[in-house]
C-alpha cells in the first residue's frame, strides 16, 4: 500500500543493455544475463548515461508506482500504468490510477484516468496473445480520502489500443485474504484459459498483506479470471510461510512488501524489499534483496538463496527539493556498457527499486516501504531498442 511512505520517494528505471531480443510476454525468450551482471546493474545506476528527476507526465501529475508494457502497432511504442495522490481536503489524499504513452520512455502524455480510489498498479501482458492485464490496490474505506480497507483489483484489456483508450473489457476483484489490507500486486505468471466456451485469464499473483503485526507477502493462483458468465472464478491464496520466514532469518524485522519476478537466462529472480526495523513504522530502514530461485516451480517456496543489493548514494545530477506530496523523483538511468553501445545491441528496461531520497545512510536511500520495483514479469523479457 502506498501510504506516506510514498512520499520522497526515488524511482528507478534501469535500461540494460544486453543480448537476445523478446517481447512483453511470459513466454517469450528470456534475456541473456548472468547474476553477477544483474547484481551489478541494480548495484551501480550511477554509470546511468541518461537520467529524468521528478518524473511528471504532460499535465503534470507525479508518475508514482510506475509500470510499462511495451506496445506494436500504436501510436506510441510504450504505455505506463501509475498512481497520482491528488488532495482531497483536510489533508486527505485521495489515488487514482493513470495511464500515460510514450515513444522515448523520458517524456510522457496522459492519456487518462483508469481506475479511481486505486494504487500501486502493475500491468502485464498474458502469455501468448495480445490481452494485458493491469493489476492494482482498491481502496474502499469510506471519505473522500484513499483509507483502508483494500482489495486486489484486475482489469482486462484485449490489446494495446484498449489499454491506451481505456476500454475495460472486463473487471475483477479479489476476496480478501487475512483481514482487510492486502495490496502491492505482482505476477509471476499469466496465461490464457478456457471457461467452457469463453476465453479468460488464469495466473499467480504476489501480494502482501497485513497479519496483525507486520506486512508479510502471500500469493494466490486465480482460475478463470474475467470469465464472462461471473460464476467460475476461484483464487486460492496461501501465505509464503518458509520465504517470509527466510527474510526474517537474515534481519528483516519489519514488513516485507513488494516484490517482483525476473527471468534470465541464468535463472529466476525475485527482486523483494523488506524493512530491517520496525514494523509498520522506520521508514529510512527499507532494504532490497535478489532472491534467486533454486525451486523449479513458479511460485517461490523459500528454498532459494538471498543476495542483499546496497547501491551507494546516487552521486549524478540533483534530487528534487519540492515537498513530499509533489511526489516521488524518478530516475531513468540508461545503463549501456561501452562494447555494447557500439554494436547496437537493443536495451532491455527494468523498471526497478524505488528508494526515498530522504534517507540518511547509502543503502537506506536505495531502498523503500511502497517498492514499485518493477523488475516485473511483464518486462522481465522484453527488449527494448533505444
Amino acid at each position: 500500500m502506498p501510504c506516506p511512505r510514498v512520499f520522497g520517494a526515488l524511482f528507478a528505471l534501469l535500461l540494460l543493455t544486453i543480448t537476445g531480443a523478446a517481447r512483453a510476454d511470459f513466454s517469450d525468450p528470456v534475456p541473456n544475463i548472468s547474476q553477477p551482471q544483474l547484481q551489478y546493474y541494480l548495484q551501480y545506476p550511477r554509470l546511468a548515461t541518461a537520467a529524468r528527476y521528478g518524473l511528471r507526465d504532460d499535465i503534470g501529475n507525479t508518475m508514482d508506482g510506475l509500470s510499462i508494457v511495451q506496445l506494436s502497432g500504436q501510436p506510441y511504442k510504450y504505455a505506463a500504468v501509475y498512481h497520482t495522490a491528488y488532495p482531497v481536503g483536510g489533508g486527505a489524499l485521495r489515488f487514482r490510477v493513470n495511464v500515460a504513452g510514450s515513444n522515448d520512455l523520458l517524456r510522457w502524455r496522459f492519456l487518462g484516468l483508469l481506475a479511481e480510489n486505486a494504487s500501486m498498479p502493475r500491468v502485464a501482458t498474458v502469455r501468448g496473445s495480445s490481452w494485458i492485464v493491469v493489476a492494482h490496490e482498491q481502496w474502499l474505506g469510506r471519505g473522500p480520502g484513499s483509507t483502508s480497507r483494500q482489495r486486489l483489483s484486475y482489469r482486462l484489456f484485449y490489446s494495446g489500443a484498449d489499454l491506451i483508450n481505456r476500454v475495460v473489457r472486463s473487471v475483477w476483484v479479489q476476496p480478501s485474504f487475512v483481514g482487510a489490507l492486502n495490496g502491492t500486486p505482482s505476477f509471476f505468471d499469466l496465461r490464457q484459459d478456457f471457461c467452457g466456451v469463453y476465453r479468460c485469464v488464469s495466473g499467480e499473483i504476489g501480494f502482501h498483506y497485513w497479519s496483525g503485526r507486520k506486512d508479510l507477502n502471500a500469493v494466490t493462483s486465480n482460475r478463470w479470471m474475467f470469465d464472462p458468465r461471473g460464476l467460475a472464478t476461484t483464487a486460492n491464496a496461501a501465505v509464503l510461510d518458509r520465504y517470509n520466514l527466510r527474510f526474517t532469518s537474515i534481519g528483516v524485522t519489519g514488513n516485507l512488501g513488494q516484490r517482483d519476478m525476473l527471468a534470465t537466462s541464468s535463472g529466476r529472480y525475485i527482486i523483494q524489499e523488506g524493512n530491517v526495523g520496525t514494523p509498520a513504522a522506520s521508514w529510512d530502514k527499507w532494504r532490497i534483496f535478489l532472491y534467486r530461485y533454486a525451486e523449479a516451480a513458479v511460485l517461490p517456496d523459500g528454498s532459494g538463496t538471498i543476495t542483499p543489493i546496497t547501491p551507494p548514494q546516487h552521486q549524478r545530477g540533483r534530487r528534487s527539493r519540492g515537498p513530499r506530496q509533489s511526489g516521488s523523483d524518478l530516475l531513468l538511468p540508461v545503463l549501456r556498457r561501452r562494447e555494447e553501445r557500439r554494436s547496437g545491441q537493443p536495451a532491455l528496461l527494468f523498471p526497478t527499486l524505488r528508494m526515498p531520497s530522504r534517507a540518511a545512510d547509502h543503502s537506506a536511500a536505495w531502498a523503500d516501504s511502497a517498492f514499485a520495483a518493477s523488475i516485473s514479469a511483464a518486462l522481465a523479457s522484453t527488449s527494448w531498442t533505444m
